[in-house]
């Protein structure tokens, strides 16, 4: 079965799903191939049942796709892929949020920032253990750059579209690229926001 490229989240049925951290984290246990819910559990480190359970909701909701089922030792083995190899989040911006909205979009936001922060301190780790076994280092490591930029509305709103596009140019041009000996799956997280 061949993914989209790019999903891009914008019910709050989905966002819902995707304010629990355990469902992030099960969407980044995935690469080219399905996997059944006993095997995300392995990878986790995590009880089968309850990952069972996040499963079935991402499935649900449509963030998990069912690609394959086989009959194994009289079991019924189900092989999910995440809907898209990109899950996007496009949060349609509004001053009409209700208390909900809010407090799920207030659930999701932490998600996922939780999630990158404990891949990017992962990543700071196996950089720490090749460094240690002496093999080299430069280029592996994560990119971080942080500032502050001050913008009036028509600026920032020309920066945001700017990253955006920047995004989307790299993954149209290597989103069908396979993974092999010499890639690397690079996490991508732009944010820009305002300081109150």
């Amino acid at each position: 079965m061949n993914q989209d490229s790019v999903y891009e989240v914008t019910s709050l049925e989905q966002m819902k799903a995707l304010s629990n951290k355990l469902r992030v984290q099960i969407l980044n246990q995935f690469d080219d191939e399905p996997r059944t819910s006993k095997q995300l559990a392995d990878l986790l480190g995590l009880p089968a049942s309850k990952v069972h359970y996040h499963v079935r909701e991402l499935h649900r909701t449509g963030l998990l796709l069912l690609v394959e089922t086989r009959e194994k030792g009289g079991v019924i083995e189900k092989y999910y892929l995440p809907v898209a190899k990109q899950i996007r989040i496009a949060l349609q911006e509004s001053d009409a949020f209700n208390n909900e909205e809010r407090t799920v979009r207030y659930e999701m936001g932490r998600a996922f920032v939780d999630e990158y922060l404990n891949a990017y301190q992962k990543s700071l780790q196996l950089i720490d253990q090749l460094h240690t076994a002496g093999q080299p280092t430069e280029g592996r490591g994560p990119v971080t750059s942080m500032g502050w930029l001050y913008l009036t509305d028509e600026q920032q709103q020309e920066v945001r579209k700017e990253l955006k596009e920047l995004l989307q140019t790299w993954e149209q041009r290597y989103s069908q690229q396979e993974k092999t000996d010499e890639t690397r799956a690079w996490r991508a997280f732009l944010s820009l926001f305002p300081e109150l």
